[in-house]
């Protein structure tokens, strides 16, 4: 076999929720960058412009980000609560633009090759699992904070002993509150899990598995679902890539790098590029 055909496209971009949106993005040449919202985390605490070597800061509050990253129909994909509210939102979405790119290729009511059907995803980082686990890590340091107290405390004062060891307790039991891992923390935050949510879901018989390349995850997916297409593993490959970005970590590590534009505007091949916009 040699002749592969792309025959279903779904998408979602930031200003672009479907392909006859991002179509029109494309052409119009329209930016979609903008400061950091609110509900992703407040980042004036790690907002430095001023200063490019500001640790643990970033100089740059511009980002390309999706919306309503909560809205996930469960009931439909038949997810229980506790298993959607455990699912890293990069699986949801890889959920709904693989039913909108079956619908597309005229195979979203109808029956095609399931069995022979695999699923190729390009997925680096999960930010939500840094999340779901922030507790863990924040009971670790309290603790830390607290034996650190314990065996310092000699010689210092009764009142600076009792504030700083009342300090960490008062973490420890603010980490507690924050949340618990519970069963489907795990397997709801694995990158291979991206794959294998939509191969289970959708009933899919063929290879399924995730691609971390860095930046060309998505492009080295594309080349094993062509590869495995032609050696005959599968006769359909459903090929995708994701990345949400919901911590400031990226920002801030990709600052220190100082490989993000500090104009906030992406000028590929462009003499007054200065960097990218994480989106």
């Amino acid at each position: 076999m040699t002749d592969i055909a792309i025959v279903g496209l779904g998408c979602r971009f930031p200003g672009a929720p479907d392909i006859r949106t991002y179509w029109k993005l494309l052409m119009s040449a329209e930016r979609q960058f903008s400061a950091v919202p609110g509900e992703r985390w407040n980042h004036g605490t790690f907002h430095e412009p001023g200063n490019r070597s500001a640790p643990n800061a970033s100089y740059t509050d511009q980002v390309a980000f999706l919306e309503d990253l909560d809205r996930f129909d469960a009931a439909h994909y038949g997810v229980p609560p506790a298993r959607a509210r455990a699912m890293d939102p990069q699986h949801r979405l890889m959920l709904d633009v693989t039913r909108e790119a079956l619908a597309d290729a005229g195979m979203g009511r109808g029956d095609f090759d399931r069995e022979n059907t695999g699923v190729f995803f390009g997925i680096s980082v999960s930010d939500y699992k840094d999340l779901m686990t922030a507790p863990l890590r924040a009971i670790t340091l309290a603790e830390d904070a607290h034996a650190a107290d314990d065996g310092s405390g000699a010689g210092g004062s009764a009142a600076g002993g009792a504030g700083a060891g009342d300090a960490a307790d008062a973490a420890m039991e603010r980490a507690r509150q924050l949340g618990t891992i519970d069963a489907f923390t795990l397997p709801g935050s694995l990158l291979n899990m991206a794959a294998g949510t939509v191969s289970r879901h959708f009933d899919l018989g063929g290879p399924s598995f995730a691609v971390d390349a860095a930046c060309s995850g998505s492009l080295v997916a594309l080349d094993q679902a062509i590869a495995q297409v032609r050696s005959g593993s599968c006769r359909i490959a459903l090929v995708g890539g994701v990345y949400l970005n919901l911590t400031p970590d990226s920002l801030v590590g990709f600052s220190r790098l100082r490989a993000l534009s500090a104009a906030g505007v992406c000028r590929p091949f462009d003499a007054e590029a200065d960097g990218f916009v994480l989106g």
